[in-house]
Order: structure tokens, then C-alpha cells, then sequence
């Protein structure tokens, strides 16, 4: 610089803000923004509370980053700028071509609120500071307009292309940090209260959690020992299809529970049956047959009680056909008959049996020919067990009606109807489960096995009480066959 400029840079003061300053890479032990109590601290922390001290601390970090990040770019901004200026008053000057005097500086200075003054490398300068001549020194050892940051300023050196003069702008540095009190007091505030709504959003997930964790043990029990909150399992996000996705897996476990356990006594009662079969058949047949002698020359009360015999053998008989059944299913025969014949040589075969027992057996068919594809048998034993079940639902007698009937569908109907008791609630709901009986001294397999051979011929039964009066009728649907 000319060596009467001994005033050259003019410089703007600027009050130095106070911030926070890091020694050897850490934060000064007086300005720590967390201290870690050295307590031994709780781990055993709930989904709510980990979920808003998460959020919370991903909130303020991720917004002090965020304002690093933006005062970062400001500051590069900024000197972007500082050097197009230093570019734009460079080419002013030279345009002016006026020769570069303190005045001229002086006059910048006061016009761009910065120091401003001209540098010539063969020149001395003495009057400025040798850590700043350093710095221009090695700015203009590099071609184009340089800017750096010194200290508490900017500097930026333009070259002037008519002769080796340099324009030198310096001013302070513009204070646009983020990391203030002012900024950094919103955002704690900010993540205090995301902190807040995690928590109140967790507890909306914890609640409903510990409810489920309570009922679960409700799962192995066969009754349920509290009922699940109408609150959660009303809920239509992923707790509400859990809560309910678990009321049904106890429900299917129940259910193949009580599957297991009527598996396991139809094996038992197959075991039984096959073992105990021919030898239950055989004297059975012995007793049948010497009734039959006996019958020929009884007569009276003799005779009344050689059918009772013969009918309770056929009833022996039937209950071990009942088993073998259960134990091994044999394939059908399937060939068509008539519905009413085969209703009519079964009843006719009970109602010896009906009479004793002081009931009265009605038969009410279809003049239509009931024709049905099945194995006769097998239909036979179902109408049997039936009409047998009613005869003993009225210990004190009555009337027990057989009535066919046909349907536009394609469909025959067979109802068997009697003025006994009737079925229990429990009954009708457990209608044709193995092993269900609420008659004395029952197995609860006859109504199973009817049901089972109904529906093999692809038909259906049903049940139901008479309404204002005493008993109940048992519906039996099959179709009908057509050659």
C-alpha cells in the first residue's frame, strides 16, 4: 500500500457476541447442555416413557443439526456475496480509472460500511499487522479474487487487471448463528412437547398391551377367568385385530381341544368295540335263537315276555352294530329303495316294543313313492334309534308320529315327533356331539351315529321342542333319487 495510507483499512465495530466454545473437541464442563447423573439410573423404563424420551431427543438433535446446517450455508452464502462485491467495486474502479489514493479508499469505506484499501506488492507496509499482510501475501499469490475468514472478519482481495494493484475489502464477520439462546429455547420447548404427545401417543399403546398381557393367561383355561376390555377389542388398528385374532385362537383351541378329546374316547370306545364285539355278538345270537324256540310253543304271559327278550337282544345287537360303526366306518351300498317301505318294516319290528312301554306308534307316510339312493340299512338304524329315543323320552307313554312327506326341491322329509319332555336348551345346542347324553345310563353315541349317516347320504337333521305344548320332533332330510 502507498505509505501515506496510514489509515488505509477503516474498520466497523461490531459488538462480539457471546457463545459457546469448544475446547479440544468437547464442550467447556461449565456449558454441558445434558449431564449424566452418576446415580444408577432406571432401565426398567415403559414403551410410553422410551418412546417420548426417543422422540424428544431425535427432535432436538435432528433441529440442532438442522440450524448448524442453515447457518452453515448463510455463512458460505455470505461470502459468496462479500466476494461478488469485491468483484463488482474492482470493475468500478477500473472503469472510473481513478488513481487509487487513500481518498478514494476512504470515500469506498464510507460508502460500503467496510475498510477498504489498495495493496501493491512492491511497496512496504509497514502499517499494518504482520499476521494480516501474511494473509494478503498469500491471497495474491493465487490468480482471481480471493476471500478467507480471519479471526472476527472477512477479507476479500480483487485484483486490479491495469496494473498490480489489489482492492482489499475487510469487514467484520456477519453474526448469523443459529445456535443461540434465542433459537435454542423454541426448539427445547418444541421437544419437551413432542416428548409430551409420545408419551400420551404411548400410553394409548401400553394400555390396551397390558390389558391383552392380563387376559392372556385366559387362553389355556376353559372358562375365561376375566373378559377382555369391550375398549380394546373395539379398537379398528392393529391392537384391536390382535385382541380379537386371540379371543378366536381361544376359541379354535377350545374347539380342537374338545376335538382331541372326543378322538381320543372314539378311539377308546373303538378299542372296546373291537374287542368286545364277537364276543357280545355271539352269546347275543345264542339268546336270540332260543327265543325263537321258545316262542314257538309259548303263549300269554310267556310270549309277552319271549318278545321283550327278543327285543331287548335286538337292542344288544343294534347297540354293538352302533359301535363297530364308530370304530370302522365300512363304505355304503348304496342302491334305491323306497323311503316308506323301509319306515314301515322298522316300526312294524318296534311297535311291540311301543306298546310295552304304553306309547302308541303312528305312522303318517306320503302317498307319494319316496324313492332315495342310500344304503337301507343304515337308514333303517337311524329311523330305529329315533323312534326308540322317543319311546324312551315317555316313560309314562304317549304318541310318538312318523310322517314323510316331499318338497318341490327335490328333498324327502321324515318327522318323528312324540308329546314327551322334550330337549333341553343345552341339548338342542349340543345336538349330535359324541358322548352327549342327558339320559340315564346313555353313551350319547345313538344320536352322533344318526347324524353321521345321514349326512353320508347327503341329507340333514335337525330338532326342535313343540311350541305351547309338550315334545319335540326330529326333521330328517334326504334327497330324492331320479333315474
Amino acid at each position: 500500500m502507498h505509505e501515506p495510507a496510514r489509515k488505509l483499512l477503516i474498520f466497523a465495530s461490531v459488538p462480539e457476541t457471546e457463545v459457546r466454545r469448544f475446547r479440544n473437541g468437547k464442550l467447556h464442563k461449565n456449558c454441558s447442555l445434558y449431564t449424566v447423573s452418576e446415580q444408577k439410573t432406571d432401565k426398567n423404563f415403559t414403551l410410553a416413557r422410551n418412546l417420548a424420551i426417543w422422540i424428544g431427543l431425535f427432535f432436538l438433535i435432528s433441529s440442532i443439526l438442522f440450524l448448524s446446517w442453515t447457518s452453515r450455508l448463510n455463512r458460505i452464502e455470505s461470502l459468496a456475496r462479500f466476494k461478488e462485491l469485491a468483484e463488482t467495486n474492482a470493475a468500478f474502479i477500473e472503469d472510473l480509472r481513478y488513481p487509487k489514493s487513500p481518498r478514494l479508499a476512504s470515500q469506498l469505506s464510507n460508502i460500503l460500511d467496510m475498510g477498504v484499501g489498495f495493496y501493491r506488492k512492491d511497496q512496504a507496509n509497514d502499517r499494518i499487522s504482520i499476521e494480516l499482510r501474511q494473509v494478503i501475501v498469500e491471497m495474491t499469490s493465487e490468480p482471481g479474487t480471493r476471500v478467507r475468514e480471519i479471526e472476527n472478519e472477512d477479507i476479500a482481495i480483487s485484483p486490479l487487471s491495469d496494473s498490480d494493484e489489489y482492492l482489499v475489502l475487510i469487514r467484520p464477520r456477519e453474526s448469523r448463528d443459529l445456535l443461540t439462546p434465542t433459537f435454542l429455547i423454541p426448539i427445547v420447548i418444541l421437544a419437551v412437547g413432542c416428548a409430551t404427545l409420545a408419551f400420551v401417543f404411548g400410553l394409548n399403546i401400553v394400555k390396551p398391551l397390558r390389558a391383552l398381557t392380563h387376559w392372556l393367561p385366559n387362553l389355556k383355561q376353559e372358562t375365561a377367568v376375566s373378559d377382555m376390555p369391550a375398549s380394546v377389542l373395539q379398537r379398528n388398528d392393529e391392537i384391536g385385530h390382535l385382541a380379537r385374532a386371540l379371543i378366536e385362537t381361544r376359541e379354535s383351541l377350545h374347539h380342537e381341544k374338545e376335538l382331541r378329546l372326543r378322538s381320543e374316547r372314539l378311539a377308546a370306545l373303538g378299542r372296546v368295540a373291537t374287542s368286545l364285539a364277537h364276543e357280545v355278538k355271539n352269546p347275543a345270537a345264542a339268546i336270540r335263537l332260543h327265543a325263537d324256540l321258545m316262542a314257538e310253543n309259548a303263549s300269554g304271559e310267556t310270549l309277552e315276555s319271549v318278545e321283550m327278550i327278543k327285543g331287548e337282544v335286538d337292542q344288544i345287537s343294534d347297540l354293538v352294530n352302533q359301535w363297530l360303526y364308530v370304530a370302522k366306518t365300512r363304505p355304503a351300498k348304496l342302491k334305491p329303495c323306497d323311503l316308506n317301505d323301509l319306515i314301515s318294516q322298522v316300526c312294524a319290528r318296534l311297535e311291540a316294543q311301543a306298546i310295552h312301554a304304553g306309547s302308541q306308534l303312528t305312522l303318517q307316510l306320503s302317498e307319494d313313492s319316496l324313492s332315495i339312493l342310500a344304503d337301507s340299512s343304515r337308514i333303517e338304524q337311524v329311523i330305529r334309534n329315533l323312534v326308540l329315543n322317543s319311546i324312551q323320552a315317555m316313560p309314562d307313554g304317549g304318541e310318538i308320529v312318523v310322517k314323510t312327506s316331499s318338497t318341490g326341491e327335490g328333498f324327502a322329509i321324515v318327522e318323528i315327533s312324540d308329546n314327551g319332555p322334550g330337549f333341553s336348551a343345552e341339548a338342542l345346542k349340543r345336538f349330535g356331539e359324541p358322548f352327549y347324553t342327558e339320559k340315564e345310563g346313555g353313551m350319547g353315541i345313538g344320536l352322533t351315529l344318526s347324524k353321521d349317516l345321514t349326512e353320508s347320504h347327503g341329507g340333514t337333521i335337525s330338532a326342535r321342542n313343540h311350541t305351547g305344548r309338550n315334545g319335540a320332533t326330529i326333521t330328517i332330510t334326504l334327497p330324492l333319487y331320479r333315474s
